[in-house]
């Protein structure tokens, strides 16, 4: 089971490469648990197999410089 959290009564949310393998993985047996609303009165709703839901996850990519300075003593 993963949990998640939105602010408002909508919004995105994400899962990590790690997450996506494990539901990918258990597929029925991976549940994600997601509270909305935190802002006024939260409440939930629960995915089983959120990969075959409803949901339609896409598939993004980043890329992320790291920048450093080096010096020799």
């Amino acid at each position: 089971m993963e949990v998640k959290g939105l602010k408002e009564r909508m919004g995105s949310l994400s899962l990590t490469p790690k997450e996506h393998h494990v539901a990918m993985t258990l597929r029925e047996r991976f549940f994600l648990f997601v509270v909305k609303n935190f802002q006024e009165s939260p409440f939930h709703e629960i995915f089983q197999d959120p990969l075959s839901s409803k949901l339609q996850f896409r598939k993004t990519e980043r890329v992320t410089v790291q920048v450093s300075w080096l010096a020799s003593v």
